[in-house]
């Protein structure tokens, strides 16, 4: 789980536990990717007229 307990410096009013490299570019392109495909599905649904909030409504 890229654990290193050494770290190389401390940095005073930094959290000890945080992670040296938090790997938020990663992060980001998963999360805009699980959220494309979720956006697409509900838009075909829609689209489609499988999903329609309307008819839910009356």
């Amino acid at each position: 789980m890229d654990v290193n307990r050494e770290k190389k410096g401390n940095i005073e009013g930094v959290d000890p536990g945080a992670p040296e490299n938090p790997k938020i570019t990663k992060k980001i392109i998963y999360c805009t990717l699980i959220t494309s495909g979720i956006f697409i599905v509900i838009y075909l649904l829609v689209i489609n007229e499988i999903l329609n909030l309307r008819n839910f409504l009356n």
